[in-house]
């Protein structure tokens, strides 16, 4: 009895494939690397350039793979962060905006006393706050630079790293610089 031509390769052919692969391309490099397809080929219903193809898919799939879990346990400590980041945030924007409240108010009343006392010089104290008010409502201004209200600015929003989600995220970096390497050496090695 004889069997139909398997079309695609299970998962033991994979796992089998990809050790293979990663011996082979440790160890033989060229000509003699497809010397070894070629005999694998003569034992299994797939050419010598399929299972090349079929190798090299299942070892970058392996690859991507080993990223994944270094990127999952770093996307998963830096979610946890984030409430807490964002609560830190809004309180420094709260202060931002008080201090930029309080500054604009501070200064602007300032400004007033000072060019209603520039005004009031040589007059009596009785027109003192019809002055005041006057400079409130039109100010005199000596610069278009003091004159213009500072546009308010948010603090900038930053990630702060704890230690262990620094060492989470060099550890995929880690992870993805040796997926490189690897497609590097693929590439050059051929």
């Amino acid at each position: 009895i004889e069997t139909a031509p398997v079309k695609n390769l299970d998962s033991t052919y994979d796992s089998k494939l990809l050790e293979i692969e990663t011996k082979l391309h440790n160890r033989i490099k060229g000509k003699k690397r497809q010397a070894v397809y070629a005999y694998l080929s003569s034992f299994l219903p797939h050419s010598k350039e399929s299972l090349q193809r079929r190798a090299k898919k299942v070892n970058i799939a392996n690859e991507e793979a080993s990223l994944e879990g270094p990127l999952a346990r770093l996307q998963e400590a830096v979610e946890l962060q984030i409430p807490e980041q964002l609560e830190r945030y809004k309180e420094e924007v709260r202060r931002a905006v008080e201090a930029h409240n309080s500054k604009t108010s501070v200064s602007s009343a300032d400004e007033s006393m000072t060019v209603a006392s520039d005004s009031n010089i040589g007059s009596g104290d009785d027109d003192w706050d019809s002055s005041l008010i006057n400079a409130l409502e039109s100010p005199t201004r000596k610069s278009s630079d003091e004159g213009k209200p500072k546009k308010f600015r948010p603090p900038q929003k930053k990630f702060l790293w704890n230690p262990e989600t620094r060492a989470l995220l060099c550890d995929a970096v880690q992870a993805k610089v040796e997926s490189l390497r690897a497609t590097m050496q693929r590439i050059v090695g051929g």
